[in-house]
């Protein structure tokens, strides 16, 4: 822990309220890492991105869009919306395309 608080990045800490290690772990290492911030995602376990990506995508536009108007004092236009994937289907792929294009979104902005 003691080089978590070196960290000096941004950070987003998401825990799943499911998961079985304890949401307080998740508290001490978002109190621990200077500008973290923490998210629970409700209904997951320990794999939020496969249990939940809706949820999880929501998290990490929201994270990403405060960093942006933050930092650079710039707008998005929105936050991208993920397809969401057919009943009864888990897609990791949309957490992945979603979280890419949010930051490339970000990166875009920020070198104009």
């Amino acid at each position: 822990r003691a080089v978590a608080a070196l960290i000096q990045a941004p950070t987003l800490v998401v825990h799943g309220s499911e998961d079985l290690i304890p949401v307080k772990s998740a508290t001490e290492w978002a109190n621990t890492i200077p500008n973290a911030q923490l998210e629970i995602i409700t209904g997951s376990g320990h794999y939020p991105h496969l249990e939940n990506p809706m949820q999880l995508v929501a998290v990490v536009n929201k994270f990403l869009d405060s960093r942006c108007k933050q930092e650079h004092a710039l707008q998005r236009p929105g936050a991208f919306r993920a397809r969401r994937p057919l009943p009864g289907q888990v897609n990791p792929q949309v957490f992945r395309n979603a979280a890419t294009r949010a930051a490339r979104s970000c990166q875009g902005r920020i070198s104009q």
